[in-house]
């Protein structure tokens, strides 16, 4: 499993590689294929303090994650896909 805390919240708790990488997809930061995915989700939750508006900008995008974690239903965000389509119909 991985834990991903960030500020001492929550912004990430389930399994690794697929279960993360599609968690992630799904909120609207897919992780590039050509970067390693431990390097980007760091990246991800960290709040950059170079400058004021970089600490701003990743301040924001913090709360939006830690926000999502908290208040979503994990298991329809994880298995949700846009890519396959409804074969139910």
């Amino acid at each position: 499993h991985v834990m991903l805390l960030s500020k001492g919240k929550l912004v990430y708790y389930g399994e690794s590689r697929a279960t993360i990488l599609r968690y992630f997809d799904n909120l609207s930061f897919p992780c590039p294929v050509d970067m390693n995915p431990a390097d980007y989700f760091l990246d991800l939750i960290t709040v950059d303090t170079s400058s004021e508006e970089l600490e701003k900008e990743s301040a924001k995008r913090l709360q939006l994650l830690t926000s999502a974690y908290s208040s979503a239903d994990k298991e329809a965000l994880i298995n949700y896909s846009p890519r396959n389509p409804d074969t139910s119909k």
